[in-house]
């Protein structure tokens, strides 16, 4: 047994869930928006995160085209990403192009995919991330460390006795900037 399908198993049975069941579950709930897309270029399914990210209800996205969600000025690149992975099953590198938010605006994704050879021709599974963010959590880094930075350099030049209050300050300042109390 391969240590994936050994994995499933243990998780499986540990929790009570069949694998069917499961793996329902993690497509529905990942993070990312989950596209299957057939040989003509139709969406065939999305998971719920398309109403998360993309303020479109999976059942007003199924049975269009995939171009129907890419700007215009980024077709040639998209397209050209998915013949190059129409001709090559497995996984492929992210694309970056920016996809159409509930028919008003649009934002830059990061889109990574696998092709599926199927009898009646090649099928995509896309994974679209908003890069937004990796831009926000990138910019919260360079906050929490120049925050450390701050923090190290007052702390050494006060006395013990003023530590704790520069201390809970601190972290009050690190907790607005993750979002915590």
């Amino acid at each position: 047994m391969a240590a994936d399908e050994q994995f499933v198993t243990q998780l499986t049975t540990s929790v009570g869930i069949e694998e069917g069941e499961l793996a329902c579950f993690a497509a529905r709930e990942c993070p990312d928006l989950v596209v299957v897309v057939d040989p003509c270029g139709v969406v065939q399914w999305v998971n719920g995160s398309t109403s998360r990210i993309f303020g479109v209800e999976p059942p007003h996205a199924v049975g269009r085209a995939i171009w129907d969600f890419v700007h215009p000025d980024d077709l040639v690149a998209a397209a050209g990403a998915v013949s190059e992975a129409s001709r090559t099953t497995g996984y492929h590198l992210p694309t970056l192009f920016r996809v159409a938010i509930d028919d008003s605006g649009w934002i830059e994704c990061e889109v990574n995919g696998s092709t599926i050879e199927r009898p009646d021709g090649p099928w995509l599974v896309l994974a679209v991330r908003p890069t937004g963010d990796r831009e926000e959590l990138s910019g919260r880094r360079r906050r929490i460390e120049q925050l450390i930075r701050m923090a190290s350099l007052e702390c050494s030049s006060v006395s013990w006795t003023e530590v704790d209050s520069l201390v809970e300050r601190y972290l009050q300042e690190l907790a607005a900037i993750v979002g915590a109390e």
